[in-house]
């Protein structure tokens, strides 16, 4: 799967050398620019950064530091290439590109390599290899691999799925190390993703299906003591950064740089999320009904808990945001970020497909049909046949049957999108999406 993932890795990439860092990407990028070729968080330089006005009147970047700090190990090498081989060191060179963007894809192909480790302790070689190439072709996570590999998803499913690992092997064997590995993993995913604090929930319910299993759980932490607050250390140390940087540059510990944007909660759009013409998960990953159904029949105990829990709370947070469509995306993609954890009960599906060989072909069609859905559906969006923020159901039935559009195509087409109203969902008018524009 790497080597055909890097065999078609130009055709689905989205990003140019002339124009590698767009939109977020380029703001978590931010700060490696400004503090590595800059020498200045102050942001005081020529930019196109989306800066906020701190408290301070200091200039703040708007995105937590997160991406910036796992992607730079890539980035410095990155620099090193641009400085031997006469390309500019502006940060934002061809060496800065594909250092960077094949970056994100490594930490993806790790991290499958992890959640296939994880997956391996409960099922067979067979049900978690269909696993694998379901969530990574059959999903939206294939774009934002290949086609924009640095926005945050990339790093999170790798950061998840290491978490994912080191909690089941920390639960196996008690060696310290996992934990503190599991807890360096939640630390990094918190930075990346502020609203992802509660991923400490997994290490904490792992293993926890009664109120019997929550007592031996609590226990089991208290008996950690002074490895316990070194775990909380471990844990603080990605996020530490950002914090010294609010502290410098916002006179604050803690700073919300997103102002006027926030979350409705009681308003979750969770409906819209999960099935609009917009955006709907299980209309441009449908794969992933497979995963939710098999949320309620797998027993794997130790993991059913947890990943309803997280599930749950994590769709109703995303679905809380003002801009529930995420901007553009191709599909909903911040639920990228539970596909480990929702890779289990997926596996649990595909192992009912592996009784014989007719389950065997049977499961094998599905995955393909799936695969080929969501494949489709990553050109279709590179040529913008789906619309990255405004697709109606007329729009999406119009373009059903196309791969391509020709100019009066494009015409008609345009003329069935309907483009959300940003500044009325900053007020909370949650914008929810006609079936119809004619409607």
């Amino acid at each position: 799967m790497t080597i055909l993932t890097l065999l078609f890795y130009n055709f689905f990439r989205s990003w140019k050398f002339t124009d590698p860092f767009k939109s977020d990407c380029n703001q978590y990028y931010s700060y490696l620019v400004a503090f590595f070729i800059h020498n200045d968080l102050t942001f005081s330089f020529s930019n196109n950064f989306w800066l906020i006005k701190g408290p301070l009147g200091i200039p703040n970047a708007k995105m937590s530091l997160g991406v910036a700090l796992v992607e730079t190990p890539f980035f410095l090498l990155g620099h090193f290439i641009a400085k031997i081989g006469g390309f500019s060191t502006d940060g934002y060179s061809a060496p800065y590109a594909l250092s960077v963007n094949l970056g994100a894809l490594v930490y993806v192909l790790i991290g499958l390599n992890y959640l296939r480790k994880s997956l391996l302790v409960f099922y067979k070689e067979f049900e978690v290899s269909l696993t694998i190439i379901g969530l990574f072709l059959g999903t939206n996570l294939f774009y934002y691999s290949t086609g924009m590999p640095i926005m945050s998803h990339s790093f999170l499913f790798w950061l998840f799925s290491v978490l994912i690992y080191n909690t089941i092997k920390w639960h196996k064997n008690g060696k310290f190390i996992h934990l503190c590995l599991g807890v360096l993993a939640c630390g990094f995913i918190t930075c990346v993703r502020p609203s992802h604090a509660i991923v400490l929930l997994i290490p904490i319910l792992y293993g926890v299906f009664s109120w019997t299993t929550f007592v031996e759980k609590i226990k089991l932490l208290i008996s950690l003591k002074l490895k316990l607050i070194l775990a909380t250390i471990i844990f603080l140390l990605p996020i530490i950064p950002q914090l010294l940087y609010w502290k410098i540059y916002t006179g604050s510990w803690f700073y919300f740089s997103y102002t006027k944007e926030g979350f409705f909660w009681g308003d979750p759009q969770i409906w819209e999320v999960l099935f609009s013409y917009r955006k709907g998960w299980f209309l441009y990953t449908p794969l992933m009904l497979l995963s939710i159904a098999g949320m309620f029949f797998y027993n794997i105990k130790e993991l059913k808990f947890i990943t309803w829990v997280y599930f749950l709370i994590g769709l109703y947070i995303l679905s809380s945001w003002w801009c529930w469509w995420y901007g553009g995306s191709y599909g909903a993609r911040a639920l990228i970020d539970f596909y480990p954890l929702l890779g289990f009960p997926l596996c649990f599906v595909f192992r009912k497909f592996s009784k014989n060989i007719t389950w065997r072909v049977s499961g094998g069609i599905i995955l393909t049909v799936f695969v080929a859905w969501n494949i489709i559906g990553t050109i279709k969006y590179n040529r913008m046949i789906y619309h990255w923020d405004s697709m109606t159901k007329d729009s999406f039935w119009y373009g059903f049957n196309k791969i391509s559009l020709i100019k009066e195509e494009r015409a008609i087409f345009n003329s069935l999108l309907k483009e959300p109203d940003y500044d009325g969902a900053l007020r909370g008018e949650r914008d929810i999406p006609e079936l119809s524009k004619e409607k």
